[in-house]
């Protein structure tokens, strides 16, 4: 199994892959909350698209919270979490909603400075290119 860890403010994204290529997240703050799983490919390039750009073109706009516009990034299997993403100033905000509750709430909230949002899209960008090499096979 394979761990990404990506830091921001006060809180990390965790994605911990296995063999197989299916990607279970995790937010870790306060405490571990699982947030679903995916396939490792899927999870990390859509998020990398989104950090890519700054701020929410207001064509992807998929509506508020907590007052900020936000677009979608990906929703995750199993535990049903939803990634938005939105910005205040030059702040990425990083939305995990939780669709499982009634009404559904807010998990958690990652903020990731300019600094840091171009430190995740070049991580991300290593791995995605690290993921298209093929294995070489040991004799």
């Amino acid at each position: 199994m394979n761990t990404l860890s990506l830091s921001a403010d006060s809180s990390s994204l965790v994605i911990e892959t296995s063999d197989n290529g299916w990607a279970k997240c995790y937010l870790v703050a306060d405490k571990r909350i699982y947030l679903g799983a995916d396939d490792f490919s899927i999870i990390t390039s859509r998020l990398s698209k989104a950090l890519e750009q700054r701020g929410v073109p207001a064509a992807k706009v998929a509506g508020e919270i907590e007052g900020t516009p936000v677009a979608w990034i990906l929703s995750l299997a199993e535990a049903h979490h939803v990634l938005y993403t939105g910005a205040s100033g030059s702040d990425c905000l990083l939305f995990w909603q939780d669709a499982r509750t009634s009404p559904v709430s807010i998990a958690g909230v990652m903020c990731l400075s300019s600094v840091m949002r171009q430190q995740w899209v070049e991580t991300l960008g290593r791995v995605l290119e690290e993921a298209k090499q093929p294995f070489l096979a040991l004799a």
